[in-house]
């Protein structure tokens, strides 16, 4: 026999209390033991994963990793003419990196910066190559060779 809330001795007939309670506990139990096993890798746990890391990537991430490489490279390979092309689609990525107005990618910020300086650079690259051109003796035989072949 046990006690009820008010202190007074319950009867036979308040089992079915005890069998309430002997259920929440088991379902408290159950819950317990669900928090202790839960699988440190499922993506789907509304906990935390195993050492609080990210089930998974970051999005956007391929677009900004896209834009900082195509932005060093247009830097690298001025030299070579490529860093126009190399440039417009360094910002071409990190435009795309930022179309969905999520909040800003450190790796697509640096690579627009470098991608833009990789367009001037190019850009600069290629006006210095056709003034060096135009006052080079050989360019201009050329030139006035093709003019002749073109307008006889």
């Amino acid at each position: 026999m046990g006690f009820d809330r008010n202190g007074q001795e319950q009867q036979n007939g308040d089992s079915r209390n005890d069998w309430e309670n002997a259920r929440e506990n088991w379902e408290k139990w159950e819950k317990e033991q669900e928090k202790k096993n839960w699988d440190k890798w499922d993506s789907n746990a509304s906990h935390s994963s195993y050492y609080n890391q990210p089930t998974h990537p970051p999005y956007d991430q391929g677009f900004s990793i896209a834009s900082i490489v195509c932005g060093i490279l247009s830097i690298t390979l001025g030299c070579c003419s490529l860093s126009l092309p190399l440039g417009a689609m360094g910002i071409l990525f990190a435009v795309l990196c930022r179309r969905k107005k999520r909040p800003g990618n450190s790796n697509g910020s640096t690579g627009l910066c470098l991608s833009i300086f990789g367009c001037i650079y190019g850009t600069v690259n290629l006006v210095y190559q056709v003034f060096r051109s135009l006052h080079d003796p050989v360019f201009i035989q050329q030139m006035q060779l093709i003019y002749e072949q073109l307008y006889r």
